[in-house]
């Protein structure tokens, strides 16, 4: 090799007189750290799903063979509606606050439209007192969205969460979506190594939520399909016990209300015994309320923790919320937390210096929530197709004989088809305990993606969540495509 045919790195080698494969030896990238190593090899159902349905979506003109997305939590029922409003100039608007850092855990302008309304006089106080000296929170260049004129504005969590006591603007810190809100959480509430209490089935990202960064152990708490997976206070002191005995100190209860993948909101009734166990056991309690306004039955309606007068232990109880699945806006990545809890607080103010929603972002979520009266039509018309689109999709599985758990809330029904899983186990199909992912194959196969329970980690082969707040003709084809396949088994 000669010096001019040389990489920059081994000309320079070559000219000091030393060995080329010395210097490369030397200059090859460090090992990463433990964290990215584990986070590297981090695999998940719900990922490997998705891998293939990105490598090959349906597209009703360019690709109607492809894969049809019936597996990702999204609505797009609203999509017309929220396209015209957040393109709309009211939503749109720029302003030169938007350009600097801001407060870094969210607006004046938004937290003041999520707080209630009872709390308006505390948070105009707030802005003329200057919040900057609050708590010794870090605030990065001067806001005029902390502004007590946007305090007067519509209060989300007032008319739709009604909480027994009100929740100020300084009960609330915004994040980059409800994953990096937990991610916070998690890291606020448990060192590595320390438990969080987590019914089953869940929400499989709470997998990379909870112990990316955190590094929390989840502790299964197990339920049954007979019980519509409703987990009880015996199953709850079961697991506790367990992680207690193997050498792992758990610090929380993770609930999901309402439900996911189960589409079910929890009663006040089985709420208040978990929330006074979890008291009992010294736990602080995390409420994702992500799915509180996708609740479209009046026979059970959604009842968020925040709302209950007698809540057992309310500074150690925290919600979770997002607009991501409310609003129909997964990309816009806007978490919430609320809390009365104030070192845990302090500790989120901190940790959304980098993890903080972006301005655009922010200014855009907050100017549409000052429009109450299209909010108020777009909740209410949500929930109408919403419960149009599940009486659809119920009507035909209950032709298919599907057994499945009648959702009352989100975007989704978990389904039993254990039955074909046995036949195909009974065949010898497929690797040996593994039906349940055979049958998986064989749905992507045949062009359908839904996601199977072990993706949520059902502790019951065989059952399945699909989608229903998709355009209804690729539902029907979905449901076409699924049809063949039992039929073939």
């Amino acid at each position: 090799m000669s010096p001019s045919s040389a990489a920059p790195h081994e000309e320079a080698a070559l000219v000091a007189g030393a060995p080329v494969s010395a210097t490369l030896e030397k200059s090859s990238p460090p090992q990463l750290s433990r964290l990215a190593t584990d986070a590297t090899s981090l695999r998940h159902t719900m990922l490997d799903g998705l891998k293939k349905v990105l490598g090959n979506p349906y597209d009703a003109k360019t690709n109607v063979n492809g894969i049809l997305n019936l597996g990702t939590a999204e609505n797009h029922l609203m999509f017309p509606e929220l396209l015209e409003k957040f393109n709309s100039d009211a939503i749109r608007k720029v302003s030169p606050s938007m350009l600097t850092y801001g407060t870094m855990y969210g607006s004046d302008h938004l937290r003041g439209n999520l707080q209630t309304r009872d709390a308006e006089a505390r948070s105009r106080e707030s802005s003329r007192v200057g919040s900057e000296s609050k708590r010794g929170v870090l605030l990065i260049g001067d806001h005029p969205l902390r502004s007590s004129n946007a305090l007067l504005k519509a209060r989300l969590f007032n008319t739709y969460l009604k909480p027994a006591k009100d929740v100020t603007a300084d009960n609330i810190t915004v994040h980059a979506g409800c994953g990096a809100t937990l991610s916070n959480v998690a890291q606020a509430l448990t060192n590595p190594g320390e438990g969080i209490l987590i019914p089953c089935p869940f929400y499989g990202g709470f997998e990379f939520d909870l112990t990316m960064y955190a590094q929390a152990k989840l502790i299964h708490v197990q339920t049954k399909s007979t019980d519509e997976f409703l987990v009880t206070v015996d199953a709850l002191e079961t697991a506790f016990k367990i992680a207690e005995d193997e050498g792992t100190h758990v610090s929380a209860l993770l609930l999901t209300n309402p439900g996911n993948p189960l589409g079910l909101a929890l009663s006040p009734s089985t709420l208040l015994p978990l929330l006074q166990w979890a008291k009992r056991r010294n736990l602080h309690v995390i409420s994702d309320e992500i799915y509180a306004l996708s609740t479209f039955s009046e026979s059970n309606p959604f009842v968020s923790v925040l709302s209950m007068p007698d809540l057992p232990d309310p500074d150690r109880t925290h919600v979770v919320w997002s607009f991501s699945k409310d609003f129909g806006s997964n990309g816009i990545r806007v978490g919430v937390f609320v809390s009365r809890n104030e070192p845990l607080l302090k500790a989120m103010h901190m940790f959304a210096v980098v993890t903080n929603a972006s301005s655009l972002a922010d200014g855009a979520t907050a100017n549409l929530l000052d429009d109450q009266k299209w909010v108020a039509w777009y909740v209410k018309e949500n929930h109408k197709r919403m419960r149009s689109q599940c009486e659809r999709i119920t009507v035909e599985l209950r032709g298919m004989e599907i057994p499945f758990l009648q959702p009352d809330s989100a975007f989704f029904l978990f389904m039993d088809l254990s039955r074909y899983a046995k036949k195909i186990e009974a065949a010898h199909e497929g690797p040996a305990g593994e039906a349940w992912r055979t049958l998986w194959y064989k749905l992507l196969d045949a062009g359908v993606y839904i996601l199977p329970g072990e993706a949520f980690s059902c502790s019951e082969p065989g059952w399945y969540r699909i989608v229903f707040t998709v355009p209804w003709e690729r539902i029907s084809l979905g449901l076409e495509r699924l049809k063949k396949v039992l039929a073939s088994i």
